[in-house]
């Protein structure tokens, strides 16, 4: 075992990020050297961000979005108008590194938080799942929206994901729904490694939910956030990932033989070979993808955001496994934006409304300039305008 400071517990249950973490030796290496190969590749340090939510409302449409500061744990509601061109911002009083018991002045390192939505018979937002991957401290917050506050922070008891804890960032919350769609579990996955801890029972987050281990999966490095695959009942199938060592779309399924197994396959699509070619590179995650459902809610396409060169993708065929396609679409982004380094801020996050998505939202940091992507399946390329901004 390495060697480490004892974990201090704060007022709200919560452990400090320790010095050093306590994990098995042979896991330890593998850390060490995943950390240094990245660390080669890097040619800029990476910056913690944001993290961009979604709400949805007893329709299953998406009624308003939080985006958590990384930085200092503030947080900012952004509510649509006339479709997805005109948001209202509002800077709300909760701190959420104050709600768990962490220094504001403590900057949260690229993926060191994870937030999941739980949600409930018919897809409204029940609650919201945060992950510090640092420290294994879980919480669900509760009442999300109500007041001023993103939500009210309800600690899991006995630091259920403390066999994942890492420095590096490499993790995935994977919600699966039902056929209602309604939250029942949500897999955590540290990709670093292939280490998994399945959630079972999220749907009630009154109660403790129930945790247990996953077969492991062949380790990766995240090029981007996952989006779920779904089914037009709103039954998850799967997942789609990018790995950051050749840019091949990954797809995350399950396995035959019951929860625990989580099971991964390669696909012949590398991104990269889709955008312009470029000699740059990015210390952080450079894709930023949204799944794009269709008339009948099934998940038909991912949209793909390349902060490398500032143009969109979108990724078809879905249901063939390996043999994906992908087309640009639309001109490059910087003609909507102030300067060419605010690509590296943007995220996408798709818009549903009935069942389908009526637009993709690529959120610039804090809420300061946010594009709206709407017509996603024009022959002609989507139309790309920049949203409203209200107080």
């Amino acid at each position: 075992m390495l060697a480490a400071d004892p974990m201090q517990v704060s007022p709200a249950g919560r452990p400090s990020r320790p010095s050093a973490v306590i994990v098995p030796l042979r896991r330890a290496l593998r850390l060490a050297l995943l950390v240094l190969v990245a660390s080669a590749a890097q040619v800029a340090p990476a910056q913690a961000g944001q993290l961009a939510l979604p709400l949805f409302d007893s329709a299953g449409t998406s009624s308003r979005i939080f985006l958590l500061d990384l930085d200092a744990g503030r947080v900012r509601s952004l509510e649509p108008r006339r479709g997805g061109e005109s948001l209202r911002v509002a800077l709300l009083a909760q701190n959420v590194f104050g709600s768990i018991g962490r220094p504001a002045d403590q900057a949260a390192i690229p993926g060191e938080f994870l937030l999941e939505g739980v949600r409930d018979r018919g897809g409204r937002t029940r609650a919201y799942l945060l992950v510090e991957t640092s420290t294994g401290y879980a919480a669900y917050l509760l009442k999300p929206g109500q007041g001023d506050q993103l939500g009210e922070v309800r600690t899991i008891a006995g630091r259920p994901l403390q066999a994942l804890v890492g420095l590096d960032g490499q993790y995935l919350a994977l919600p699966r729904q039902d056929s209602a769609r309604r939250s029942d579990q949500i897999y955590v996955v540290h990709t670093s490694t292939g280490d998994c801890v399945l959630l079972d029972g999220v749907e009630k987050p009154e109660q403790e939910p129930q945790t247990q281990p996953c077969d492991t999966l062949p380790s990766f490095r995240l090029a981007s956030n996952a989006v779920t695959l779904r089914t037009s009942s709103g039954t998850t199938t799967g997942y789609l990932v990018v790995d950051a060592a050749d840019s091949s779309v990954l797809l995350i399924g399950y396995g035959a033989d019951g929860l625990s197994r989580l099971v991964m396959s390669r696909s012949d699509l590398r991104l990269a070979e889709v955008f312009p070619a470029t000699e740059g590179q990015l210390s952080g995650r450079r894709f930023s993808l949204a799944p794009v459902a269709d008339g009948d809610g099934a998940t038909g396409a991912v949209l793909v955001l390349d902060r490398l060169t500032g143009r969109l993708a979108m990724v078809r065929n879905l249901a063939a496994g390996s043999r994906l396609a992908a087309t640009l679409v639309g001109p490059e982004l910087t003609g909507w934006l102030t300067a060419r380094s605010d690509l590296l801020t943007l995220d996408a996050l798709a818009r549903e409304g009935q069942g389908r998505t009526t637009g993709v939202w690529l959120l610039g940091e804090r809420a300061r300039r946010v594009l709206w992507v709407s017509d996603l399946d024009r022959a002609g390329g989507p139309t790309i305008t920049t949203a409203e901004l209200r107080n």
